[in-house]
Order: C-alpha cells, then structure tokens, then sequence
C-alpha cells in the first residue's frame, strides 16, 4: 500500500426503490484520495503524480525540479508548506509530549497501585498503620489513607483502592 492513491467513491441506492438520482448527485460530490506515502521512498518509481508531490514536499525537495516538475513554486507556496510542516512538527512534538506524559503517569499508576498491594497484605497479616509505614518505608499519612480507603469500601481490591485514592488527589 506504500505509495499509492486509493480512491473512494460513494453511490447512492434506495432499498425501496425510490428514485435516488438527486442524492447520487451529492453522493458524487463526497471523494476521499487516501494517499499512502513511504519514510524510504524511491524517486525512480512511475508512482503517481500526487504521490510524488507529496514525496517532494515532505522530502523537502518540493523547489527542485528534479523532484517536483508538476507544479511551478512560488514565495507563497514555501509559505504555506513551510507552515503546513511547522504545524506538523508542533503537532507530533505535542503527541510526544503526551505519549510521555501518559507513560509517566501509567508508571507512577502502577508503582501506586503495587504500593497499595502491598498495605493491603500488610494489614491481612495483622499489622497496624505505623507497622506498615515502617516495614515498607512509605509515609504513615499515606498508609492510613490508603487503609481508610479499603475499609470504607470493605474492600482488599488494590484496584478499587486506587480509584478511590486517585479521585481523592
């Protein structure tokens, strides 16, 4: 599928048999061109046009003749490309933030809940708050919440646990 156009078109049916033709008109106004480019494209390929368009702007390579013979590039073109791939950049450094961002917080969601756990087995074997905060090095506040929390809910679910003492953050 790398470096290809697939064209989607639409039509148009009644399954009652009432005259469609108006809607088939608007139906044929509604086109999606899914271009698939390539990170490793070979420029010597006989692909399609807007492929390679799409190549030679996102190549960096869209002034050159050599690469971009099909349309003529003007000052207001660079610009508009030039924010177009700016906007881009922006856009996936925004993802990647994200991406990390979560990351992070999945991490630290998963230390909490193992923490959460380990209370948990810690209070099943008898053991009080500052026992547990102790053994496990944890502060006593967070022990006693996170026992608060279980007996509340009369609950040994960490997982339960959790929600309720991420809701209370």
């Amino acid at each position: 599928m790398q470096n290809t156009v697939t064209r989607f078109r639409m039509s148009a049916k009644n399954s009652n048999n009432v005259d469609v033709s108006d809607l088939e008109k608007l139906s044929r106004l509604i086109n999606i061109d899914l271009i698939t480019l390539s990170p490793d494209y070979d420029w010597d390929t006989d692909d399609d046009a807007q492929v390679k368009f799409l190549q030679a702007i996102f190549q960096n390579r869209f002034e050159s003749k050599e690469f971009n013979p099909y349309v003529e590039v003007t000052d207001n073109m660079v610009n508009e490309i030039y924010d177009i791939k700016t906007k881009e950049d922006e856009y996936r450094h925004e993802l990647e933030l994200e991406r990390d961002e979560g990351l992070r917080a999945g991490r630290e969601e998963g230390a909490l809940l193992q923490l959460i756990s380990m209370v948990l087995k810690q209070q099943e074997r008898g053991r009080n708050i500052s026992e547990i905060a102790d053994r496990l090095d944890v502060e006593f506040g967070i022990v006693d919440k996170i026992v608060k929390i279980s007996r509340t809910l009369n609950t040994q679910d960490p997982e339960q646990v959790l929600v309720v003492y991420m809701q209370e953050e």
